[in-house]
């Protein structure tokens, strides 16, 4: 996923109500869902490819900069191995402010979530476009 300019999301996009996927996030969906398309004894039911294009820009999938072509890396490498253990290692800070975001945007009622990247300001936001 990336954003494409002069479309609806380009612009929710530059006024800060939306920031891409953390690569984090792609990271916790394809644990997610592994053992349904890898269930152990079993041979593969299906494959699940994950190729994030723009991978490390600011209008694509990214992290803080300093991990995102190796969390990137390892998330192509489970495309072609199915294995978990690309992932094996995989650390930095900014996890635990993606954590912290995250816990954030399920648990207060505010829509589009409240991380930095994805909030208007308030008066901005009652000005015409």
């Amino acid at each position: 996923m990336n954003i494409q300019k002069r479309t609806i999301v380009d612009r929710i996009f530059r006024h800060r109500e939306y920031r891409p996927p953390w690569l984090w996030s792609l990271v916790q969906m394809i644990r997610d869902v592994h053992a349904d398309i890898h269930p152990e004894g079993e041979p593969p039911r299906s494959r699940l490819i994950v190729h994030p294009t723009a991978a490390g820009s600011v209008r694509g999938a990214h992290n803080c900069g300093s991990c995102d072509k190796e969390v990137a890396a390892a998330i192509e490498r489970y495309s072609v191995s199915g294995s978990l253990l690309e992932f094996e290692g995989l650390s930095c800070e900014c996890e635990s402010q993606w954590k912290t975001e995250i816990s954030l945007d399920t648990s207060l009622p505010i829509p589009l979530g409240s991380g930095l990247d994805r909030r208007l300001d308030p008066v901005e936001a009652l000005l015409s476009p």
